[in-house]
């Protein structure tokens, strides 16, 4: 298959139980950590079951950020709130750059809003004209076109609603656009956040739910699934391009299918063997691919006793070719639980890593198999420690999702293609960090550090090509300049210099700019230096001072020029750093 048959992932960005960033996600699951915790019991009825998979700072946001009023954010369903975080994290890890000048698209799979049924119920709604704001606040149909708005993307923009197979769906259908020449890139996924009093459920012998709030995929234990709050999102675009503009490649996507149970299921709610199966069939033909020569399946994995055995007959019939043993099965459900529509992004993420870092990770609270499956007769096996995915040449992967009603997706994977390291560059290198604010800066300089000190094997010359030409220059900016690696972390931990100058925030009004302070120690560049158009404006209380600079062109004639040494300077930046991966 052709490069450009291929979608490439070159980015992710997500909010997991237990894990916001890829280092916190992929140690869990190496280490088999399970992120459902026991919450505080809000209900003493014996039946209620006080688990849940929760995330950090859900109702926490920074709505002066994305230019949206304090009432706007108020009224905003957390799952659109989440979303525009993720989305724009999912800029930066890619750059800007990479989608300037590209049709992007958004597909985004949500959860029904239960903070919608608060702002309802809530005294915030007095009258229809707040109604309307509430509606477009809260409801499913607007969470991928707020996301579009607000990062200034101009291709299709559509919420996708297809149950709990909802964000992997949505990645089929990206993968789909970008082939077509609909998009050139695609940022997809989807969110679950539960806005409920009581976090945790009601048992109910016979239903979905787990009796002890645990998710046990294909285990003898296996008696229902558990369900979690989390947001994920990938960034696509074709391989090729990919390749050409030097982008970082997680994994590459060979094929997908989608499809429908119809009445083949034994009710609505319940999964089809038949479906699953020319499922998986169509999907192999559409990669091209040899089901036997794939090495890990991320199933659906619900951990409930119908259909856990469904899916695994069906994937035995699919792979019944393979050789015993030479294909794992995992379920991150047994780690973070049942992200509804977000479930499959998580999966589709977990497989991405496996393939990159050459690893299987264990299947946690797996002790032996559930009676209903043939684990012995088939090529599956389920390892409950790390394994090295050994194999010649390039691995193969594939994850799973299926929604109640019937709308299953599935998705072939394989590894990225070896690229030689690119050079390196002799001398110190200059480090551009930025934050909307001068303690976020701080904040960013200190988990740099952090950062570099837990991967001692990453490249200065690789930081400082990111930082300086991947990623949007922000209010407060610090230059540091470093001839290695150790001394880049001391000067980050040491904080920044005590030369102080004002300038505005990307997008921001000349108006409102008091208060914003760009720390930068000044490195010794051609031209004029950033401290010359700071004197102007330079004081004990530089925010203060500028506010107080009299009529707008004084203070606006400073800036201007203060903008065009920043600009000059990444521009220097830009030329001394000019390494590519």
């Amino acid at each position: 298959m052709e490069d450009e048959c291929k979608v490439a992932i070159i980015g992710v960005a997500f909010r997991f139980p237990g894990a916001a960033t890829v280092h916190e996600y992929w140690n869990n699951l190496l280490n088999g950590v399970v992120s459902i915790s026991r919450r505080p019991p809000e209900d003493d009825r014996d039946n209620f079951v006080p688990w849940y998979g929760s995330i950090t700072d859900r109702d926490r946001f920074d709505h002066a950020f994305f230019n949206i009023s304090r009432r706007e954010a108020e009224l905003m369903d957390p799952q659109q709130r989440l979303l525009l975080e993720c989305g724009w994290t999912l800029q930066q890890v890619i750059g800007p750059d990479s989608t300037s000048g590209y049709v992007t698209g958004v597909y985004i799979g949500t959860t029904i809003s239960t903070y919608l049924h608060n702002c309802m119920a809530a005294p915030l709604v007095p009258n229809s004209h707040q109604g309307f704001e509430v509606m477009l606040a809260c409801d499913k149909d607007y969470s991928a076109a707020r996301m579009s708005y607000k990062l200034g993307f101009t291709g299709p923009s559509i919420a996708v609603q297809t149950g709990c197979s909802s964000s992997l769906v949505a990645v089929h259908l990206a993968c789909q656009s970008i082939l077509t020449g609909e998009s050139d890139v695609a940022f997809a996924g989807g969110a679950c956040v539960q806005w409920v009093p009581h976090h945790g459920h009601y048992y109910v012998p016979g239903h979905v739910y787990s009796p002890d709030g645990m998710c046990r995929p294909f285990d003898e234990q296996a008696a229902g699934t558990a369900f979690s709050d989390g947001v994920g999102l990938v960034a696509l675009k074709r391989l090729d391009l990919a390749l050409q503009d030097g982008d970082d490649i997680h994994a590459v996507i060979r094929g997908t299918a989608t499809n429908n149970s119809g009445a083949t299921g034994v009710g609505f709610t319940a999964p089809s063997y038949q479906a699953q199966t020319i499922l998986l069939k169509q999907a192999y033909a559409n990669a091209q691919v040899d089901p036997g020569t794939v090495g890990f399946v991320e199933t659906h994995g619900a951990g409930t006793r119908l259909g856990d055995p469904i899916e695994f007959n069906a994937l035995a019939e699919v792979f019944n070719r393979a050789r015993a043993g030479s294909c794992a099965l995992g379920a991150v459900k047994s780690n973070i639980g049942h992200l509804a529509s977000a479930a499959g992004i998580a999966g589709l993420i977990k497989a991405a890593l496996c393939l990159r870092e050459g690893c299987i990770p264990p299947h946690p609270l797996f002790n032996r198999p559930s009676p209903d499956i043939k684990l012995n007769q088939s090529p599956f096996y389920i390892n409950t420690r790390p394994t090295e995915w050994k194999t010649l040449g390039t691995r193969f992967a594939a994850v799973s999702s299926f929604g109640v009603g019937g709308s299953n997706a599935h998705v072939v994977l394989e590894s990225a293609p070896e690229r030689a390291p690119a050079p390196v560059a002799d001398g110190p290198c200059r480090v551009l960090l930025s934050a909307p604010t001068l303690e976020l800066l701080q904040e960013h300089c200190r988990d740099l550090a952090a950062h570099l000190t837990v991967f001692p094997d990453i490249r200065l010359a690789d930081v400082a090509h990111t930082l300086t030409n991947r990623r949007r220059v922000l209010s407060c900016a610090r230059v540091v300049v470093a001839a290695s690696r150790e001394e880049l972390i001391a000067c980050l931990r040491d904080g920044p210099a005590s030369m102080q100058a004002v300038v505005p925030g990307e997008g921001g009004s000349r108006d409102a700019v008091g208060g914003r302070i760009v720390a930068l120690p000044v490195p010794r560049l051609n031209g004029p230096s950033l401290a010359v158009a700071a004197d102007a404006a330079a004081s004990p209380r530089p925010a203060a001072r500028l506010a107080d600079a009299g009529p707008p062109s004084r203070a606006n004639s400073v800036i201007e020029v203060m903008e065009r040494q920043l600009q000059l300077m990444r521009s220097q930046l830009r030329h001394l750093t000019a390494v590519r991966r």
